[in-house]
């Protein structure tokens, strides 16, 4: 480098073309330097070694691609089978085979064309492998020891978990850490000591003196800190040695007392915290008597002292390590110092200097580290015996290499090219890089690949313009040419390169006189923080909502653009290079052209995103876009179908942004590609019009601007005008964008989608059911028919709605149609009932009930009354008018999915609550509620043997409506219940009048207010009463044989006497015993609102309870009914009167309870249940006395139990009647005067006999 600084500094304008980014001068005799006498022009020697250097890092990887080319050709020609796509692509330019010339040059030794059998690469890969496994659990050792060693075992490194194996590995591998090895055998438990042991015993010391024994035992571990350790370590060295020496000393404890001895002087003697050091004399002195209390020889201990004085006892690892990070002596300091080296730095090259003496010091690194490797070799060879050298023949071997040493060439060569100025050392090094690109790409090596491709993109420099020379035009060109040549494997690299072409785009028209302002760059599009227009936001800025206009020129006079650099960006061979990028996209395979456009999709989101706001945003990647979905439209489906999955999301996110001028051409691009998608024809079964038109769906429903929607709509309108005959899987997704349109809020685009859906279905209806489109068209007019904003628009879809079904059964398409000469599965029409076909239930679930459920829906969710008021009628008009051939399991679905649901709300109050307001409640019932279930009767009613089954189900519907607190739908409930009645009478067998007797047990038990004895606090006792029926009451529901009254006289009479005529200021005697002991006047009691919902669901149940009693009387009064009705059932119903009978009357008995309730604030006045007693005593006695008299042999058989259910009650009625007094129970008297009338005139028209027996009991 400073060499070629010097040299343009020397060599004046011959390079100045070179630092301003200009071209190459012209070669003539006027540019040419005439300072060659300069003695310093001399080229140095750093410089020929430089280059040489770089020359051979590019020669290295030229050898690399010729090598594993030639491997991957030879491998494709064995096998015609192997698609070579897959591993190396040809270049996709015929005139670009310059470059291959350049990569491949014959003077590369070319390997031996068949491998030979040792050279296997999966195995050596395998080893490898195992390798870096050793490697990695080495340094596990060397971090935890104990984890270290359950990974040495798991991967079977250390064959078994015996001592004896661990301590052989632990003595083999010089990569551990002598350090850690010597904490972990010094560990005291019982498997450290015997891998210790095991450790030491591996160890021969036979014939070898005292003092090298101790080396090798020392060199084989660092001892370790804690004296307990060190005592076990030389414990069992001592027991060693004595063991291979027996001669050498008199016992063991001699050689274990020495060996401390020996390492307490080497200690001593080395050591640079110890002050006062061991001489001869005190190590001498110290070993007194150790040998079995007789002395060594002195000069044996002389001896050892020097020894350990003049070389110390030290690891070898740690010598070498401490060479290899020897430096030179540091100068002495002080002033005079700093003096005398501050003169004599004056005149020398001190940055000269420092480099020489580095330089130096890596030459002293590699040749001791080379020494080191040869070493070790050496060792190996001798340990193996038969090691040999097996040369690599595989192509293989290229990208486990190149993996390895990437980085070297990566540092090696984007230095040089980013640094030099020099042209031809930037082609050298922009070669290199492509060469290294191509490696990485055979390969796969993804992060080289992206490192090298990202490197050459930084050197475009097209992110500064201004400053751009002629190396990094170069660096673009070399780029196209990777582009071309490795399509198939740039994989996620593509994205550099196309933003390169982006930012290509953006010099092009910058140079062109463009304002740059206007054109950001769009390589700061992921460092820009998101402003308001860079979001999904379909809001319409002020901006975007102007007429476009043409982006503004520069009219700055500073342009400082080179006019060669800018005539360059707009070259002939440029320009094709980035044409050919886009059109050979046809010719990448199907991975690779995913990839593409994903990358490209990411810098036309950029592109976008940057320029959003201005008034003309860069379309230039999704312009792109389109012209390659036009090169690859002969693409299969499958890869299409890859490729649209990317193209749709970015289509999405383009069609939803807030500048209206993208929008506008995401969208004409869109109908451009589908209707060159919809010339092709596509298959049965294959979905991919529904795919490529989902985008359009998409927009309409996020865009917030009418001009988009609008624009949405009349491309899929042009669509069906031009392509209508070629729409297959598409009209689902066509009609899910007109059901989005309908929901909107503007009358023009309601009105538009509307009127383009008739116009289909009156068109095309065959065609869109065999599509499989039929639901979809039926979804889209319901929701016309609930946007409550156009009523006209609702009315109309409810009438074409209803105008589907004939023209459905009409249709050929249509399975259910009479005039189908097919089915729905291809088979020939049969000629049986269509009730008998096969699979019914399946076609009506596919085309009736979409069209009922869209009534249903309607009715459910409309908003219009009277659109939904129309739905209701075109439902039951539609399932009375064509419910004949309904299997049961569709009319199974009809209720669980379609009627039903409709009286759902009422099942708690809560949701109806929450559905509907007190104003809505209201409009319902009278509307909705009121015909629906009338609806019901008379569907039932015209379907009685298909839906006989479901009685059940009516009177549980009935009884939920029924049962409600609000009065009116309990009203209607008992109404309809009557109607049902009424209507099927002649039709109902005696299983059916079970069931509805069943029906009434249960409505009776629903409505009976026990609550009412546990309602009054302390009622605990007659609390416990009202949880279940009473048990005081008599019955026997088969045979009805009530008996009365079980009391005396006096609660016979008390049963019938009441006081609710008067109120408690009528009756002075009586009030007395009403009032507090206390004689204070009775306090407003405060009920609470939880405690006021309570009481007023009691009396809720008795006003319920009334009602039924009510219901029953009319009902069951009517001739019709009574005539048909079997005599156990109606027996059966008035057992249930008799226990609203006697529940009333052991309620009103007990004044006590009635009057805590009136206290506790329950109602205005002591409440009773004199109109429940009279009302189903009267009820009771009216129908069986009917009953009695009836001369019809069923009821004659059954006359006996009538008989006794009859007489006992009535007598108690006529006693119970006469003991009321006139003056204070009138209210009594005036209800219980008709029961007494009836019940004498019955007895009047009994038979003498019978009149004389009972005559006594009255």
């Amino acid at each position: 480098m400073q060499y070629e600084e010097k040299a343009g500094k020397l060599g004046g304008s011959g390079y100045d073309w070179q630092a301003r980014g200009m071209l190459p001068p012209s070669l003539t005799t006027a540019h040419m330097s005439a300072n060659h006498d300069n003695g310093e022009a001399e080229i140095p020697k750093e410089y020929i070694i430089k280059r040489q250097a770089l020359d051979c890092l590019v020669e290295t990887l030229r050898s690399l691609v010729n090598w594993s080319q030639q491997g991957i050709a030879e491998v494709t020609n064995a096998d015609p089978n192997v698609r070579a796509s897959e591993d190396i692509r040809d270049s996709l330019d015929p005139s670009g085979n310059d470059s291959s010339s350049r990569i491949t040059n014959g003077d590369t030794p070319i390997p031996p064309s068949t491998p030979v059998i040792d050279d296997d690469p999966e195995q050596l890969e395998k080893e490898k492998q195992r390798k870096t496994a050793v490697s990695n659990a080495i340094k596990q050792f060397n971090f935890k020891p104990k984890r270290g060693l359950k990974l040495l075992l798991s991967e079977k490194i250390i064959p078994s978990n015996s001592p004896e194996d661990i301590a052989h590995f632990l003595l083999g591998e010089d990569r551990l850490d002598k350090a850690q090895i010597g904490e972990f055998l010094g560990e005291g438990d019982e498997e450290h000591i015997a891998i210790m042991h095991a450790f030491v015993d591996s160890m021969d010391f036979t014939k070898r003196r005292f003092v090298d024994a101790l080396r090798q035992f020392l060199q084989s571990f660092r001892l370790p800190g804690e004296a307990q350790k060190i005592d076990r370590f030389m414990l069992k060295f001592a027991n060693r040695y004595v063991t291979g020496n027996p001669n050498a000393f008199a016992n063991a404890d001699t050689a274990y007392i020495l060996s401390y001895s020996v390492v307490m002087l080497n200690t001593d003697l080395h050591s640079k915290n110890v002050v006062r050091r061991m001489t001869p004399e005190d190590f001498i002195k110290n070993n007194r008597g150790i040998n079995d209390n007789a002395n060594l020889p002195d000069e044996y201990l002389t001896g050892i002292y020097d020894e350990i004085a003049k070389d110390e006892i030290v690891l070898k690892s740690e010598r070498e390590e401490a060479a290899a990070k020897g430096a030179l002596p540091q100068a002495s300091g002080g002033i005079a110092a700093g003096l005398g080296q501050a003169l004599a730095t004056v005149g020398r090259d001190l940055q000269r200097e420092a480099y020489t003496k580095h330089a130096e010091e890596i030459s002293l690194r590699s040749e001791q580290l080379f020494k080191s490797l040869y070493r070790k070799e050496r060792k190996n060879a001798a340990n193996a015996g038969n090691s040999r050298f097996i040369p690599a023949t595989s192509f293989k071997h290229v990208g486990p290499m190149f993996d390895v040493v990437w980085m070297s060439f990566f540092s090696g060569l984007s230095g040089q090219m980013q640094n030099a100025h020099n042209i031809e050392i930037i082609k050298l090094c922009m070669e290199g890089m492509k060469l290294a690109v191509r490696i990485s790409c055979l390969f796969d090596l993804e992060t080289p690949r992206e490192a090298f491709v990202s490197a050459l993109k930084n050197a475009t420099n097209l992110n500064n313009p201004n400053d751009m020379m002629a190396k990094n035009v170069e660096a673009l060109k070399n780029l196209l040419e990777i582009a071309q040549t490795e399509g198939n494997l740039l994989k996620g690299s593509w994205r550099d390169i196309l933003m390169c072409v982006s930012q290509l785009d953006r010099l092009q028209l910058i140079s062109e006189g463009v304002d740059e302002g206007s054109i950001p760059d769009v390589s700061k599009a992921r460092i820009v923080a998101p402003s308001r227009q860079d979001t999904n936001s379909s809001r319409k800025s002020g901006q975007s909502q102007r007429p476009l206009r043409a982006r503004p020129r520069s009219t700055s006079a500073n342009t400082t653009y080179s006019m060669e650099i800018a005539m360059e960006s707009r070259s002939d061979e440029v320009i094709k290079a980035v044409d050919r990028i886009f059109t050979n996209t046809a010719n990448l395979n199907g991975d690779a052209i995913v990839h593409f456009v994903r990358a490209l999709t990411e810098v036309s989101w950029d592109e976008i995103k940057i320029s959003g706001s201005n008034e003309s945003p860069r379309t230039y990647s999704l312009q792109k876009l389109v012209e390659i979905s036009y090169y690859n439209m002969t693409r299969v489906r499958f890869e299409w179908t890859n490729i649209w999955s990317v193209l749709g999301e970015h289509f999405n996110r383009v069609g939803c942004h807030n500048n209206t001028a993208v929008v506008f051409f995401a969208l004409d691009s869109l109908r451009q590609l589908s209707m060159r998608f919809m010339e092709i024809e596509e298959l049965p079964g294959f979905k991919f019009q529904k795919d490529f038109l989902k985008p359009f769906e998409h927009v309409m429903s996020n865009s917030n601007v009418v001009a988009v929607k609008d624009m949405a709509l009349r491309c899929l309108i042009q669509m069906i005008q031009a392509r209508g005959e070629n729409i297959r899987s598409g009209w689902r997704t066509m009609f899910g964008v007109f059901t989005v349109a309908a929901r909107e809020p503007y009358e023009s685009i309601v009105n538009l989608a509307f009127e383009n859906v008739n116009q289909v279905y009156k068109t095309r209806f065959g065609v869109v059911i065999s599509q499989g489109a039929f639901a979809d068209l039926i979804v889209c007019l319901t929701e016309f028919s609930k946007n409550m904003r156009f009523q006209k628009k609702g009315l109309q879809a409810m009438e074409t709605l209803k105008s589907i079904i004939p023209k459905m059964l009409k249709t050929p398409e249509c399975p259910l149609s009479h005039k189908s000469i097919a089915n729905s599965d291809g088979s020939t029409k049969s000629t049986e009932p269509l009730s008998k076909q096969p699979s019914r239930t399946t076609q009506e679930e596919a085309f009736w009930f979409p069209v009922l459920f869209a009534f249903h829906d309607v009715l459910m969710t409309g908003e219009d009354l009277e659109v939904r008021s129309n739905a209701l009628n075109y439902l039951f008009e539609s399932i009375i008018r064509y419910g004949g051939d309904f299997p049961t399991d569709f009319w199974d679905i009809l209720w669980r999915q379609l009627l039903y649901p409709i009286f759902m709300v009422l099942k708690s109050k809560s949701e109806m609550s929450n559905v509907l307001n007190h104003e809505e409640l209201s409009v319902w019932l009278s509307t909705t509620m009121i015909q629906a279930l009338r609806n019901m009767i008379t569907l039932f009613t015209h379907y009685f043997e298909s839906l006989e089954y479901m009685l059940d189900r009516y009177m549980d519907l009935l009884a939920m409506c029924i049962c409600q607190e609000n009065d009116t739908i309990a009203r209607i409930g008992s109404n309809c219940l009557q109607q049902l009645i009424l209507q099927n009478v002649t039709k109902f067998q005696p299983e059916h009048w079970s069931k509805i007797v069943g029906a009434f047990v249960e409505l009776f038990e629903r409505t009976t207010a026990y609550q009412l004895f546990s309602a009054a606090t302390g009622s605990g006792a007659n609390g416990a009463e009202a949880l279940s029926p009473l048990e005081d009451a008599p019955e026997d529901e088969k045979s009805l044989k009530i008996n009365g009254s079980n009391g005396t006289a006096t609660s016979e009479t008390d049963s019938i006497n009441d006081d609710e005529a008067k109120t408690p200021t009528a009756a002075p005697n009586e009030l007395e015993d009403y009032r507090p002991s206390s004689g204070l006047q009775q306090q407003p009691v405060v009920v609470t609102a939880a405690r006021r919902r309570f009481f007023n669901k009691i009396i809720t149940r008795c006003v319920l309870q009334l009602l039924m009693i009510e219901t029953v009387n009319e009902l069951f009064s009517n001739d019709a009914v009574y005539a048909q009705i079997p005599s156990p059932e109606l027996l059966r119903l008035m057992g249930l009167l008799k226990k609203s009978f006697l529940f009333a009357k052991k309620f009103n008995e007990n004044k006590e309870l009635r009057m805590r309730l009136w206290r506790e604030g329950f109602m205005k006045q002591p409440p009773n249940l004199l109109k429940q007693e009279s009302g189903s005593a009267a009820t009771y006695v009216s129908i069986l006395l009917r009953m009695y008299h009836d001369e019809g042999e069923e009821r004659k058989r059954n006359r006996n139990d009538t008989e006794a259910a009859l007489v006992p009650l009535c007598a108690d009625i006529i006693r119970g009647f006469t003991l009321l007094e006139e003056e204070s129970q009138q209210r009594n008297i005036i209800a219980w005067r008709p029961v007494v009338v009836d019940v004498m005139e019955g007895y009047t028209n009994f038979p003498r006999e019978g009149f004389e027996k009972y005559i006594e009991i009255c």
